[in-house]
């Protein structure tokens, strides 16, 4: 009872230290101890130290209370405020797609749903829809500085990355800050456009994480941030806000939206603030907000100049890459499957689209253009105008100008004429940057210099549209792009070069482009200014020819091509002249070594980009090229090499591969490097733009092996590989295949030796047919009508030995001391050779091989089916070939003393089969009959090893087989069973 009384005590005077003042704390620490002592005081008196004590630990109980009391106390009011926001929010926030949310997100799909195509619309009665036609870019994590003067459409840059979408960067557990860095016309702002319209609208099975959508146009922020740098996005975000939307918005939702983390931030064109000073300020200020509200996601875009000037530290830097053959495709077809119109049917639009997109990939060069979607854009508007491609790159330019200038308008009103005047004056002004860009060897020009340029181009055209006008008409087109912040570029390099060669043409200026023969950066210039038809390339030819370097003739060629039929007859004979007596000088002069240079420098311009950043030739090696690779070596190519129709050699064996590429670079020393593909290449999309038939075979590089360079064909799955035997079904095996073959060449070269013998001497001696004998009687495993007629040459052999020892000669004497009985004293000597006969053609009727001796071919690829599966389950190569022959050759081509037998015939046939295969071009230079006796003897040769135990070398049998696999390959594709298809495709850094 006194414990409970106390402790009900302590509780009370606790709340009350707690909630008074210092009297009160005193009162409470004094006031329950006196009362104690004056009701015990004879007990306390009796025990001091003990009442010392437990005031003491009264005392501190006191405390520890107080202190716990304000801990409760603090939790239970940031419980109660917790609570209570929850609460006001859920009241004044309102849940999704209902009251001002509903009311915003319809804005953001309203203003961001269409394409904007700024100035190319041609056709069609309304805008597409983003969603019809938007291709996904993907992107890739670099640094800025590796992006920063990428143009529009070129080679691509290597990529050690897979390609990302922006999802993959996007709703992350914590808030993403992402910087998309790309050339104009890339796509940055249309992808801002799809977030915002993807995040507008529930889409079922996206994490709902981050999926309120804010975008601003930081150009149109700026003004208000550099005056206003304290200024919050939440503030900024309802300034962008019409007035009745801004009205409706409850109290602080926009601040309790990013508060909460519900927002994506997009913020477009950082690069489109003017001033530096500006962008660094609006730079500063979208980082200050990144670290306001680090639970949203933040998507900045900019060109990358405009980046580097005002860098931010927090975001991750993503480039823009370019298209794939499948996004352009995706493109193409959304583009055509997205028009409206009575005219566009679905048919039609299907049909439309598959059109261009053959076009497309039928022109490697107009294709790379492509990979950028507002070239692409400008490619599928003159599609959609003309029906067609243009087939020359020059027609195309010309259409492009055309349609974006003039053709428009036209189609757009009745009458075109005032259309097509403006037009044309606008493309002369136009041709007068670009030619004024060329001769300053610049691709972008600052306002001023653009100014000045087109005040004079503008006066000399008439009219009264000043420089502002006329930039902000053109850069509307999209043929001239802001690059940065009043630096203006053409969409793309040869876009330029196509309107300097149109004010050449147009001014006379013909005999300028002379000067820039030796130049790379006029050639396309030329080449452009040489594909008018109203133009006479002839001077510069002719300065090219004089010239006589490698770069002029390449020129100069090239040029010929272009405009062969527009040139005079002079020109022509002198252009065949210095071809003809170049090449016809030897292999090794330096004319002809140049000559050669700037024939494969032709074949080899026409590229197409790779998505490793490689770069692929657009045309497999040529016949002509190969042909003159053999020349210098002094071979002749294989019977299997064949020149289709297009010139493209194919069948090239594959130890010519890797020594012809170092000869193309060795032609070049200082120009590109080039090396055969590799097998991931084949896979990429720009391989498919390579001209090449569906079944080709394409020598690359091995992956794992690269650094050795290691060759292996890749061809399409469906495709037989061309260096695999192709073998028919076996028949059912007899066990006795090898020794068969083993018989009828043996007993071949018995009774070739016999009747050699017989008239190179006119006689037998009695140590050859005794030999006969022995070898005869060395053969025991073989078919019995075989055995039965060798049987029978050695009863004739036995008869006829007596009469010739009778003569005196010894039986065994060495081949030089050889005393023989007269052909003519007897028949017993020919009916030894009819017997041989018999048992050749009994085990050529085993072998399947008709008596009159055809079809040893067809017998010996049936025989092959049987005796080299194993070694034919794979590709077998020349070089395969040659490195498979024993090293212990010097040792079993010995000579022997001996009477001619079983030893003396297998190294004849080893002999055979080093003559044929000294190196291994010789093996691939093979003919047809060469092929077949090499086949048979290294099947032979592998029989004896395996039956007989010849050369005594466990792996001969196996590595014989190899040749033999390798000779029925090469037989096959001389004969049309394997048709060649391997060619060489190849690539650059």
């Amino acid at each position: 009872m006194a414990n409970t009384v106390v402790c009900g005590l302590v509780r009370v005077v606790t709340v009350a230290g707690v909630d008074g003042g210092l009297a009160a704390r005193v009162g409470v620490l004094v006031g329950p101890p006196g009362l104690v002592v004056a009701q015990a005081w004879s007990t306390v008196s009796a025990h001091p130290v003990g009442a010392a004590t437990a005031f003491a630990g009264y005392a501190a109980l006191v405390e520890i209370g107080r202190f716990w009391v304000k801990v409760y106390r603090q939790v239970e009011t940031q419980t109660v405020d917790r609570v209570a926001q929850t609460i006001d929010n859920r009241i004044k926030g309102l849940p999704s797609g209902s009251g001002f949310e509903k009311q915003y997100r319809q804005l953001v799909l309203h203003q961001h749903r269409h394409v904007d195509l700024k100035d190319q619309r041609v056709r069609g009665e309304s805008v597409p829809d983003l969603a019809d036609v938007y291709v996904d870019v993907t992107l890739d994590p670099r640094s800025v500085h590796a992006v920063a003067r990428e143009p529009l459409a070129s080679a691509p840059v290597p990529s050690t990355t897979a390609r990302q979408s922006i999802w993959d960067f996007l709703a992350t557990p914590q808030g993403a800050a992402l910087a998309i860095i790309g050339a104009p016309g890339t796509g940055k702002t249309t992808l801002l456009k799809h977030l915002a319209t993807e995040l507008a609208q529930p889409v079922p099975g996206r994490p709902r994480r981050r999926d309120l959508p804010v975008m601003l146009l930081l150009r149109d922020r700026a003004a208000d941030i550099v005056a206003r740098p304290r200024t919050t996005l939440p503030e900024g975000i309802r300034d962008s806000l019409h007035s009745d939307l801004r009205r409706n918005e409850p109290e602080g939702w926009f601040d309790r939206q990013l508060a909460d983390g519900r927002c994506t931030v997009l913020l477009d064109g950082l690069d489109e603030v003017a001033d530096d000073s500006e962008r660094q300020a609006v730079a500063r200020w979208v980082e200050s907000q990144i670290e306001a509200y680090p639970g949203n996601d933040f998507v900045i875009t900019s060109r990358p100049q405009g980046y580097l000037s005002a860098q931010l530290n927090r975001p991750l830097i993503l480039h823009v890459r370019r298209f794939t053959g499948e996004q352009i495709a995706d493109f193409v077809r959304s583009w055509y499957g997205a028009l409206r119109g009575s005219e566009f049917t679905a048919a039609a639009r299907a049909k439309d689209a598959e059109d261009l997109l053959a076009q497309l990939r039928s022109k490697p060069m107009l294709y790379e253009l492509a990979t950028n979607p507002l070239l692409l854009t400008m490619i599928a508007n003159v599609h959609l105008h003309l029906d067609r491609l243009p087939d020359s790159r020059a027609e195309l330019y010309r259409e492009i100008c055309d349609v974006l200038l003039w053709r428009r308008h036209q189609t757009k009103h009745a009458s075109g004429d005032a259309a097509r005047r403006l037009g044309r004056q606008h493309e002369r002004v136009l041709a007068e940057l670009a030619f004024q860009m060329m001769l300053r060897k610049v691709r972008d020009v600052g306002l001023g210099q653009a100014t000045e340029i087109l005040q004079r181009a503008l006066r000399q055209a008439g009219g009264s549209v000043t420089c502002e006008d006329f930039l902000a008409s053109i850069t509307a087109t999209g043929l001239l792009i802001e690059r940065e912040r009043g630096e203006y570029a053409f969409a793309h390099l040869t876009i330029q070069e196509y309107l300097a060669a149109v004010h050449i043409q147009r001014n006379a200026y013909t005999t300028r482009l002379t000067q820039y023969i030796e130049d790379d950066w006029w050639r396309e210039t030329s080449l452009l200014h040489a594909a008018d038809p109203d133009s006479d390339p002839s001077p510069i030819i002719a300065a090219c020819l004089d010239s006589g370097t490698l770069n002029a003739l390449t020129l100069a060629f090239d040029m010929e091509q272009t405009a062969a039929r527009r040139l005079p007859v002079p020109i022509l004979r002198r252009l065949d002249e210095v071809r003809t007596e170049a090449l016809s000088d030897p292999p090794s002069s330096p004319r002809r070594r140049l000559m050669t240079a700037a024939t494969l420098a032709r074949q080899l311009q026409d590229t197409v980009g790779s998505e490793n950043g490689a770069v692929l030739c657009a045309k497999p090696l040529s016949h002509e090229a190969y042909r003159l690779f053999l020349d210098e070596r002094g071979e002749q190519p294989g019977q299997a090499v064949v020149s289709r129709e297009d010139g493209t050699a194919v069948g090239i064996p594959p130890h010519h591969v890797m020594d012809l590429v170092s000869w193309i670079n060795g032609l070049r020393p200082d120009g590109p490097q080039w090396r055969p593909l590799s097998a991931h290449e084949t896979q990429e999309a720009a391989f498919s733009l390579v001209s090449h038939r569906a079944a080709d075979t394409v020598w690359c590089l091995d992956q794992q092996l690269q650094r050795l360079q290691r060759l292996r064909p890749w061809q399409p799955d469906w495709s037989p590989d061309p260096w695999v035997p192709r073998l028919d079904p076996p028949a059912e095996p007899s066990g006795t295949e090898g020794l068969d073959l083993l018989a009828f060449r043996y007993l071949t070269w018995l009774k070739k030796n016999l009747t050699e013998e017989r008239i190179r001497h006119g006689f037998l001696s009695a140590d050859h047919v005794s030999g006969l004998i022995e070898n005869l009687r060395a053969y025991e495993r073989v078919s019995p009508n075989v055995r039965r007629e060798m049987e029978r040459a050695i009863d004739i052999g036995e008869r006829l030995l007596p009469s010739l020892a009778q003569d005196g000669g010894q039986a065994r004497q060495p081949i030089v001391a050889f005393r023989a009985w007269p052909v003519g004293r007897g028949q017993d000597t020919d009916r030894l050779t009819l017997a041989l006969t018999a048992a050749v053609s009994e085990s050529r009727r085993r072998l399947g091989v008709p008596d009159d001796g055809t079809g040893l071919r067809r017998a010996y690829v049936r025989l092959s089916t049987r005796a080299i599966r194993d070694a034919a389950m794979r590709p077998v190569y020349p070089g395969d070939m040659y490195a498979s022959l024993p090293h212990a050759w010097d040792r079993t081509i010995v000579a022997t003393p001996e009477p001619p037998g079983p030893h003396d015939f297998l190294v004849e046939e080893t002999r055979l089969i080093q003559e044929l295969c000294p190196n291994t071009s010789a093996i691939a230079s093979l003919d047809s009959e060469q092929l077949l006796s090499l086949g048979l003897a290294a099947l032979t040769v592998a029989s004896a090893a395996e039956e007989v135990g010849f050369l005594g070398l466990p792996h001969a049998a196996a590595d014989y087989r190899t040749v033999a696999a390798g000779a029925v390959v090469l037989l096959q594709r001389l004969d049309d069973g394997i048709e060649p298809s391997e060619m060489i495709v190849l690539a650059r850094a």
